[in-house]
């Protein structure tokens, strides 16, 4: 393959970029697929260095954390829910699956119910999810990095 040649092929597997001393091979997924790039260079030319910082990962070395932990994350959102009158009265329960995106700076951003159960319930679930402070980012070698996270709201009546 001649110097600085791309080759894009589909492929199934996802891995995390590997660079030697004179090919770098980047894994990016979209649209279920993952793109796979291989590039080489003379060993005597520097890598180009590529930035990334757009970049949002699914999984990282590091998954991104509420500061404090679980415990200090359920605490809360006991503490902040307000379960809504009209969804109490009318017996409405069960998971708010919430999905959002950690940014490298711990800011949440990008908040979406990805499996809903009554728009009031999901309409809390967002709620919460904007009063929370920033989390501590995901981590991938080392560096911090934006990451999409799923969370679990539960509503339950006693």
């Amino acid at each position: 393959m001649p110097n600085g040649e791309h080759i894009k092929k589909e492929f199934t597997y996802e891995g995390k970029d590997i660079q030697a001393n004179n090919i770098k091979i980047c894994y990016k997924k979209s649209n279920n697929k993952t793109d796979i790039e291989i590039v080489t260079y003379d060993v005597n030319t520097p890598v180009p260095f590529e930035d990334d910082s757009d970049r949002i990962y699914s999984f990282v070395e590091i998954m991104p954390n509420f500061p404090g932990g679980e415990n200090e994350m359920r605490e809360f959102i006991n503490k902040n829910l307000r379960y809504p009158k009209k969804a109490q009265e009318n017996g409405i329960q069960g998971r708010v699956f919430v999905r959002f995106v950690v940014q490298a700076d711990g800011k949440i951003t990008d908040i979406q119910v990805v499996r809903g159960i009554h728009p009031l319930l999901d309409e809390e679930a967002i709620r919460i999810i904007k009063l929370m402070p920033a989390w501590n980012p995901g981590r991938q070698d080392g560096k911090p990095v934006n990451t999409i996270y799923t969370l679990p709201l539960i509503f339950k009546l006693t």
